[in-house]
């Protein structure tokens, strides 16, 4: 087995099984550094799912660093196609409700994510991600508007996704 299937397969096993975010944190981090210590890691769509699925209350501020990376490389999203849009998007949003769950107060980084995410392209493919990247600006900055947008998510049958949003 490869160095890079055996970490990502070390990263995947810690994560499932962590209980109550009590994630082996040591591990994890090890697996994350081991994986995503090479440039090419941001053209692989895989790591780019596993760095999506990854976000956790302990290793946001690991991980914030990769995001970043991710942000600076697909400067404008649109310019991607459909599918690596969507995989982008899903780290910023996943990020983005780990963010807002646990650290209610972190603005800078939120909306440097949240002016990324509005260079997504306009697309019906993409209408649930554009839908809550809006959740999330008003989540700081109109608070009736983040509550309509729940609503219209619950209204539209995403009622997992709506209950799960943080306030």
């Amino acid at each position: 087995m490869s160095t890079e299937l055996r970490d990502r397969a070390n990263l995947i096993i810690a994560v499932l099984n962590s209980k109550d975010d009590k994630t082996d944190t040591a591990a994890v981090k090890q697996a994350m550094h081991d994986f995503f210590k090479h440039q090419e890691w941001m053209n692989d769509e895989n790591a780019i799912v596993l760095l999506s699925n990854s976000f956790r209350k302990d290793n946001l501020n690991d991980v914030t660093p990769l995001v970043m990376m991710l942000i600076r490389k697909y400067k404008d999203l649109k310019e991607q196609s459909l599918i690596k849009q969507r995989r982008l998007a899903t780290v910023g949003i996943n990020y983005l409700y780990v963010l807002r769950k646990y650290f209610m107060y972190s603005d800078k980084v939120a909306f440097k994510i949240l002016s990324w995410l509005e260079s997504l392209a306009t697309d019906p493919e993409l209408c649930l991600l554009r839908e809550l990247t809006l959740y999330f600006y008003f989540i700081y900055t109109n608070d009736d508007q983040a509550k309509g947008i729940k609503l219209i998510l619950d209204q539209s049958g995403y009622k997992k996704i709506s209950d799960d949003l943080p306030d």
